[in-house]
């Protein structure tokens, strides 16, 4: 197992939850409104999420085994809409994720420990010149790879 493995899985969970929005499997760096339009938005609005490991820990288990905790962060954003209570709603979706992923422990048996995931982060930002409700889902998943 690798952290593609991972990272496929986190994709095709997300991409399971209603409202999500568009998932990407990296961080996107995008210039020009045609070009965030296209990635980014659903229904006419910016709604996206990204999967980004940010850190990995090993440590040996023995001969032949180690375990790899790799730390990896689930970023939304969503546009701003207060007639709608887009706060309501995108906390919801974030709680959304955090239930299903939650609810599979060992990831479909990619890992075989995990945190719980974290809400670390919840604020409003700007993004491409939107106001955008920004959360941060951390992750903390565990394998072992046989070397």
């Amino acid at each position: 197992m690798s952290y593609q493995g991972l990272r496929d899985y986190l994709k095709t969970k997300l991409e399971a939850i209603s409202s999500v929005g568009t998932v990407h499997d990296y961080y996107r760096f995008l210039k020009g409104k045609n070009n965030i339009q296209a990635a980014l938005y659903e229904g006419g609005k910016l709604n996206a999420w990204f999967i980004r490991k940010v850190g990995e820990i090993n440590q040996w288990e023995g001969p032949g085994s180690r375990l790899a905790i790799h730390t990896i962060n689930l970023t939304g954003i969503m546009a701003v809409n207060d007639a709608i209570a887009s706060e309501k709603i995108f906390l919801g979706i974030a709680s959304d994720i955090t239930d299903a992923l939650t609810a599979d422990f060992n990831y479909g048996g990619l890992c075989f420990q995990t945190k719980a995931p974290i809400l670390k982060k919840h604020e409003l930002k700007s993004f491409a010149n939107i106001l955008c409700h920004y959360a941060t889902i951390e992750l903390r998943l565990t394998e072992r790879v046989n070397v």
